[in-house]
């Protein structure tokens, strides 16, 4: 696309949100006899028959039309002088932009029409109008507050924290609205990055290590004594808003909102950012008398250090699915822009994280379930704790910070 091009559909853009952000009303406030004023006598206009015709001042922004036995009309400090014939009952009033409004003078002068040499004041209000819109698109980014994710594990964490943000947009529809108040239907798309922190202190535990974890080929006991174990992990989510939005209109250009519904969750990706520690490993081999060997020749044995560890994959759920909640308040920038702050709360109905791995404090595991296993291929690799939790439910307290476009 040219830059000729770039111009016209931003040209477009602004005069639409120019026009969007004028939308006026006339409004009828009163329309009454000023007795004290001779305006009408002093400064007369005659019809054909040299009637005095009656004047009618009305304060409104230039650029007014009148119809409706109109002799004279001229703008005047911030206000029209409208000379209209002896009798007259109606008064037909158009201003750019708005609807026109007909006023029934004979209304509020007792069925009569208006008298000649008489001045009158009508009042109207050129407000705001109470633009109806259909549809709705709103990119919006969730800072989340303290922990994301309700998690336990079942091996014991000195330290867990889960931080989430949420980056997406939204789609709605205006199913019903009236002046002030309108329901929504909305679908979205976003992106939901989380940051995990676990850290556990003095972990010790030990497992059976087959023949495979043996310079010799033979099986023993692997024990582990960690002075820390920690472990960051990124995951990632794409994630599909559905919801009913309420909103009421305080004012023209203000408004508080609603939301209730779902947000099913689908998994994008995980892996270890980093995986940190120390401490010392030994074997004890009961085929022997219970041997035990530290040597950091053979096995892997003696002081390690975990970032030199591989690791095995994090393991997500495919599917999730939460409740989701907000509240805020949205205001009107210009035209159809409208920005909102609001309190967004999505809570899990099932789990993030795959529990595949059991742990018990203090007994012998296996290979399988080992936080970390080794053979002498391959060396050490680090299980993520996040294969031992036994409930990882979304807890997303977030700000919600949005910019909508309203149509």
């Amino acid at each position: 696309m040219n830059t000729k091009m770039y111009r016209a559909l931003a040209l477009l853009f602004l005069n639409f949100c120019v026009f969007a952000g004028f939308a006026q009303e006339l409004k009828f406030d009163s329309f009454t006899e000023s007795l004290d004023d001779l305006t009408a006598n002093t400064q007369p206009v005659y019809d054909f028959n040299h009637n005095k015709a009656a004047l009618i001042k009305i304060a409104i922004p230039d650029k007014a039309e009148f119809e409706g036995n109109i002799l004279q009309s001229d703008y005047k400090t911030n206000e029209y002088y409208v000379y209209v014939s002896p009798g007259t009952k109606i008064l037909v009033l158009k201003y750019p932009g708005v609807e026109t409004l007909r006023i029934q003078l004979s209304d509020y002068l007792d069925g009569a029409g208006v008298v000649g040499g008489h001045t009158y004041r009508l009042k109207v209000n050129l407000e705001e109008a109470w633009k109806a819109y259909k549809f709705i698109i709103k990119a919006y980014a969730d800072v989340g507050f303290g922990n994301t994710i309700n998690a336990e594990s079942e091996i014991p964490l000195t330290s867990k924290k889960f931080n989430g943000n949420n980056f997406g947009i939204d789609f709605g529809y205006n199913v019903w609205q009236n002046k002030r108040n309108s329901i929504s239907i909305n679908l979205g798309v976003g992106i939901n990055p989380y940051s995990i922190t676990l850290r556990r202190s003095d972990f010790s535990f030990n497992y059976q290590a087959p023949a495979a974890a043996d310079m010799d080929g033979n099986s023993y006991i692997r024990y582990y004594d960690l002075n820390t174990l920690n472990q960051d992990i990124k995951a990632t989510l794409i994630t599909l808003p559905i919801y009913m939005g309420y909103t009421y209109r305080i004012k023209h250009w203000l408004a508080v909102y609603a939301n209730l519904g779902v947000t099913l969750g689908f998994k994008a990706g995980a892996n270890f950012k980093s995986v940190t520690g120390d401490g010392t490993v030994y074997g004890v081999y009961p085929e022997y008398g219970d041997l035990k060997i530290e040597e950091s020749y053979l096995n892997g044995f003696g002081n390690i250090t975990l970032g030199n560890f591989g690791r095995n994959p994090v393991q997500v759920n495919g599917f999730t699915a939460s409740l989701l909640t907000g509240i805020g308040i949205e205001g009107r920038i210009s035209g159809p822009l409208w920005v909102n702050v609001g309190l967004k709360y999505n809570i899990g109905f099932n789990n993030i994280f795959k529990n595949n791995k059991t742990y018990t404090s203090g007994a012998s595991l296996t290979e399988e379930n080992s936080p970390i296993t080794y053979t002498v291929a391959e060396g050490e690799k680090v299980n993520p704790i996040t294969d031992y939790f036994t409930k990882s439910k979304l807890n997303l307290f977030t700000l919600n910070v949005g910019l909508s476009l309203k149509f």
